[in-house]
């Protein structure tokens, strides 16, 4: 059996990750070399995975300052031995014959990649996320069916390979060409990137439907779901790299537009769910708003923000009202306490 290698990023995450290890040691495959990357955890994660490291011999742990998600990977990837990758997130989990049924697959489909489903796990409920079919998308194929149409119609691939890195096998010697072309600096969207280089470099992927190898632990305090100063920043950067990406493989990129401005209303309701002070979200909503390129919704945002603003405002006259007659009520007190 030829040695996969099996990658996860951790930091400071010491209630999942025993989990997720345990998960992927349990694997029906067991030619695995496991790397746990260790962020700068300041909890018990890095403790926790010198333990697994000490029971397991296959088990490695690098340990290494914080520089977010997409160093930490270039950092594993780096000091990887085994011939094919598979990623798990420490808070996520791997069903136990994902590393066989994926590797069985990509050797008999002769393929470079291959890609299984999900199982969502999000707030108590259980739901399946895959391609509709199995099939082979050949190097042809690849480019008509998912490159071309990501940066010039849908802006999107989650149809067929899916945006994330995980889920899937790859081939370790393509995944660090891919990687290399990356943007190093780039702290989100940076799975969306490196599978588009990625794609661009395969002779053929296979998506594998009714299978849901990969189990993915959606919650509320997780990065997906909340908004954070540098989120705008982040998301200009994702934007100029896929750009970049679509100059070097001369596409027009017309797509990258609805892209971004879907992002932008991401960011938007973010700003507004989130517990800031209405004079800093006027600011960060204004900016976002000025990133938006399509007309329609830059008018839709603006007609939102109103009716966000409206609300504000009479909430905040109502709480004046109130705070203005119990202050009445005060004073009147205090006067009749003084005139006695």
């Amino acid at each position: 059996m030829e040695l996969i290698s099996v990658i996860v990023p951790v930091y400071n995450d010491q209630n999942n990750i025993s989990r997720c290890v345990d998960s992927i040691i349990s694997q029906t495959y067991a030619n695995l070399e496991i790397i746990l990357i260790d962020d700068g955890s300041s909890d018990k994660t890095g403790d926790i995975c010198d333990q697994y490291a000490k029971k397991d011999g296959r088990v490695r742990v690098i340990h290494k300052q914080n520089e977010g998600l997409r160093a930490a990977i270039i950092t594993g990837v780096n000091d990887i031995t085994g011939d094919y990758i598979v990623f798990c997130d420490s808070d996520d989990w791997l069903c136990e014959d994902i590393a066989e049924r994926l590797y069985e697959t990509l050797m008999a489909q002769n393929t470079d990649g291959v890609r299984c489903g999900f199982l969502r796990h999000e707030f108590g409920t259980v739901s399946k996320e895959e391609a509709p079919v199995s099939r082979v998308y050949s190097k042809q194929e690849i480019e008509s069916e998912i490159l071309n149409p990501f940066f010039e119609e849908t802006g999107s691939i989650t149809s067929s390979w899916s945006n994330s890195r995980c889920g899937k096998i790859y081939k370790t010697e393509l995944f660090k060409k891919a990687l290399a072309g990356c943007n190093p600096k780039l702290a989100m969207g940076e799975d969306i990137e490196v599978n588009l280089r990625y794609l661009a470099l395969c002779g053929s992927v296979y998506i594998l439907s009714g299978y849901h190898g990969y189990c993915y632990n959606s919650h509320a305090g997780s990065m997906t779901h909340s908004y954070y100063p540098e989120l705008t920043d982040r998301y200009l950067l994702l934007g100029a790299e896929l750009r970049r990406l679509a100059a070097e493989q001369k596409r027009r990129g017309i797509a990258l537009n609805t892209l971004m401005d879907a992002s932008w209303c991401e960011v938007f309701f973010r700003v507004i769910a989130s517990g800031e002070t209405l004079f800093n979200k006027r600011k960060r909503i204004i900016r976002i708003i000025s990133n938006l390129s399509n007309t329609g919704e830059i008018e839709n945002r603006i007609i939102e923000y109103k009716s966000y603003v409206r609300w504000s405002i009479k909430i905040m006259l109502r709480r004046l009202v109130f705070m203005g007659l119990i202050m009445y009520g005060v004073i009147q007190r205090a006067a009749k306490l003084l005139n006695r």
